[in-house]
């Protein structure tokens, strides 16, 4: 990490970091005990879908991130590319703050959140996919051309069109800071959750992205 981050300081450049989505038990060097897969949202991202757009079980939700791909010698040797890297087909959701405190190894579950966000919610993962009993309701994807959002040799906002993710698709309102160019779509600013309206050909792609990416914990 610092010779990708030409030796900053990573405990100052990274103070503020948190686990979430938890939903890769690897990453611990000693899970917690009672550790189960959870997302968590909060006012500032609930506030502007709810009531009508809050996640129901079976919905899905796709992660993204910004990526870059590098070397044997940890040197950047592409472009940053926004992909899909993991995934969760809702299966409970829980906003009761009694409830989520028993989550006690997720952030969303600290006393900062319970008592001063109106809107904090957890979401766990149904134990496997609707649609498929043999892949677990949340993990990790491995890189595949599925996963990229980005349009191939352009930058990493420039996405692939979609007929589902395009601006009249998108139900709230606040993240609707996008432009439409000949090539791709163009998604500006700084936004955190896409909230499409329901697409039978949109949750098709879901489980194409899922599947074709292969899981991995």
């Amino acid at each position: 990490m610092r010779s990708l981050n030409r030796g900053r300081d990573l405990k100052l450049a990274y103070h503020n970091i948190h686990l979430d989505p938890d939903i890769r038990k690897s990453i611990y060097i000693k899970p917690p005990e009672a550790w189960v897969p959870a997302f968590g949202t909060r006012s500032g991202d609930e506030a502007a879908v709810r009531p009508m757009t809050i996640a129901q079980p079976e919905d899905i939700f796709l992660f993204f991130g910004r990526f870059r791909h590098v070397d044997e010698g940890f040197r950047f040797s592409s472009p940053e590319l926004h992909c899909i890297w993991g995934y969760m087909q809702v299966g409970q959701v829980i906003t009761d703050r009694k409830e989520i405190e028993q989550y006690h190894w997720h952030p969303h579950s600290k006393s900062n959140r319970l008592l001063n966000e109106r809107y904090n919610t957890l979401y766990i993962p149904s134990p496997f996919l609707s649609w498929d009993p043999l892949v677990p309701g949340s993990g990790t994807l491995k890189f595949h051309e599925e996963c990229q959002l980005t349009l191939p040799g352009k930058t990493r906002a420039l996405w692939r069109k979609q007929p589902f993710y395009m601006p009249e698709k998108v139900t709230n309102a606040k993240r609707k800071n996008s432009d439409q160019t000949g090539l791709g779509l163009y998604y500006s600013g700084f936004w955190q959750e896409l909230v499409l309206e329901e697409d039978e050909v949109a949750t098709e792609w879901a489980k194409t992205v899922i599947l074709s990416c292969g899981t991995g914990h």
